[in-house]
């Protein structure tokens, strides 16, 4: 599966993967120091997902961000992403 983290024009943080997401997602958590993130679904499980981000600005805005943005591409299409608590850990 690939992913990527994306910064939109208002200046929210959006993580966009290449397939639906299997279940709801409730919250996210970022470690900065590991570049880690990990999803929460509604059932309590979770999945890290290994993130290499060497763009500073980036990794600054996820750490401030209250929440992020997640979204998925259909063919060549971003679809409407859903909006989720983040906490970032530094």
């Amino acid at each position: 599966m690939n992913s990527d983290f994306l910064l939109s024009d208002e200046g929210d943080v959006v993580f966009v993967q290449d397939r639906p997401f299997l279940r709801p997602v409730v919250r996210a958590e970022f470690f900065a120091e590991s570049g880690t993130l990990i999803l929460f679904f509604d059932n309590e499980d979770s999945r890290m997902i290994e993130c290499e981000i060497s763009n500073e600005r980036l990794i600054q805005a996820i750490c401030e961000a209250p929440h992020i943005i997640l979204s998925h591409v259909a063919g060549e299409t971003l679809q409407d992403g859903h909006q989720v608590p983040l906490i970032a850990i530094r």
